[in-house]
């Protein structure tokens, strides 16, 4: 969740002049808290990938999932919250926060196959199993 939330934030819409001031606070309170966490366990790669994916979110989504993941942030309580505050802000702004945040919000739990991107393609055909 922190992380969808804070590519959500990131994406255009955090930094569209029609953005609501409820959700731009929310992103960067999220942000900020993120970056502290970071900074207090020594984690330069995740500042950068926190820096980074307001710039190409494409290319540094996996880098910040990794980073959080690694830094223990995924499991903290107040990271979380803060990640909640920014979806609600999201999903209560109206179809443009929905759009966004439905962009980066994958449940893929009891799935056997996904694709997960803008220009996903899939080249392989399955054939029969289990």
């Amino acid at each position: 969740p922190i992380t969808g939330a804070l590519l959500a934030g990131a994406a255009k819409f955090a930094a569209t002049e029609t953005a609501k001031a409820v959700i731009k606070d929310a992103y960067e309170g999220l942000k900020a808290k993120v970056k502290q966490w970071f900074v207090e366990r020594k984690r330069p790669e995740g500042e950068m990938a926190l820096v980074m994916i307001e710039q190409k979110p494409d290319i540094w989504q996996g880098p910040l999932a990794e980073a959080v993941k690694d830094s223990g942030a995924a499991d903290n309580a107040a990271l979380l919250q803060a990640a909640q505050v920014l979806i609600q802000a999201l999903q209560e702004s109206g179809d443009q926060g929905r759009i966004h945040l439905a962009k980066y919000q994958v449940d893929a739990r009891g799935a056997n196959v996904g694709v997960i991107g803008d220009h996903a393609s899939i080249s392989n055909q399955y054939v029969g199993g289990r």
